[in-house]
């Protein structure tokens, strides 16, 4: 495969993404501020982190096709995965209902082509589902003389 097709579908997959958070994360927001949402929420770090969702899919939308290589693709698999998860553990963790977010994310690195790039962005999922849950998780058998997990 040419390497100059392989990035521009690379660079097509990742500005669609980018794309679809800026919506998605629009809509987490006022979902937050609705009267009907639940969880409690830290209103100050999840803006922290919104700010740093924008930014990186702002900038995504500005780079070059030139420059989404597989790796570069990856990394931002990555970023997006650890910082979904982090605006999900600030508006509530186990019962926040932006886990919704981490849907798109396990299926857009099969756009690529790659299995690497799909695995690895679906390793961090996990992981980054797994950490934004874990505190609550904890929190059950806090005073219990079970062990936690």
């Amino acid at each position: 495969m040419n390497v100059g097709t392989s990035r521009g579908r690379n660079a097509r997959a990742l500005k669609g993404l980018s794309l679809l958070y800026l919506g998605l994360t629009v809509v987490a927001l006022l979902l937050v501020h609705g009267e009907s949402y639940k969880p409690p929420v830290s209103y100050v770090p999840l803006y922290l982190i919104v700010s740093v969702i924008f930014t990186a899919a702002v900038a995504l939308l500005l780079l070059p096709a030139r420059q989404f290589s597989e790796g570069f693709c990856a990394s931002f698999y990555v970023l997006y995965a650890v910082f979904l998860a982090a605006a999900a553990f600030f508006t509530g963790g186990v019962s926040s209902e932006l886990y919704v977010l981490f849907f798109p994310l396990i299926l857009a690195p099969v756009l690529h082509g790659s299995r690497r790039v799909g695995l690895l962005a679906q390793g961090a999922v996990l992981v980054s589902y797994c950490l934004a849950m874990l505190p609550d998780t904890l929190e059950g058998v806090e005073n219990t003389d079970r062990p936690a997990l």
